[in-house]
């Protein structure tokens, strides 16, 4: 269930829910920068690549000669909470260390992602119906329980707790969370109506 709600962040390009943003203050050049570190290759290399890619995770992916990583989602989860609270003099040299890191202990189709993130540009094409769905799949194998997850989701706004909570008692588990304090409530979309009136 930790990893459930781990994973749902994630699909979002987040390490919490979007209603509380967290910043991981990557830029291109940042990020460039590690993968020329992590790699060992010159900046120059780095920028030629991403001319003929047009994206920075197919060129992490392109240094990258293994296809999978020996880090797991909770410690690549906890490395990208620990960049966001990387601040202060040094931070920028501090952040590059860890992306490359980092970077050097991830497959390939891992290092592709993990780029994205860090700059923002997930471009997965999943959005919160696909994740609510997705969840329901894994419990029970099909989309029954989809309506009910997206009313624990639409009460919480945070779809990481609902998956969490969700993947570890079912639909109890959803039946008892309730709007909170300070959480925002999603407001339910107008339906269209099968007749013009």
């Amino acid at each position: 269930p930790q990893d459930g709600r781990r994973i749902s962040y994630l699909l979002q390009g987040q390490v919490g829910p979007t209603f509380i943003p967290v910043e991981f203050g990557v830029g291109i050049k940042m990020l460039a920068g590690a993968i020329s570190t992590a790699f060992q290759v010159a900046p120059r290399e780095v920028e030629r690549r991403f001319k003929k890619a047009g994206d920075y995770g197919l060129v992490a992916e392109s240094f990258t000669d293994k296809m999978s990583g020996s880090r797991s989602i909770e410690n690549v989860f906890e490395s990208l909470e620990c960049i966001a609270r990387t601040s202060g003099a040094g931070s920028v040299e501090r952040k590059i260390l860890q992306i490359s890191d980092l970077i050097r202990s991830m497959g390939s189709l891992e290092n592709r992602y993990f780029a994205r993130i860090l700059i923002e540009k997930l471009r997965l094409g999943v959005g919160d119906p696909t994740i609510i769905d997705a969840l329901s799949f894994a419990r029970v194998g099909n989309k029954a329980d989809s309506a009910d997850v997206e009313r624990a989701y639409n009460r919480t706004s945070d779809l990481g707790l609902v998956a969490e909570q969700y993947l570890f008692a079912g639909l109890s588990g959803l039946e008892a969370m309730q709007v909170e304090v300070g959480n925002p409530v999603r407001m339910a979309q107008a339906a269209r109506l099968s007749s013009g009136m």
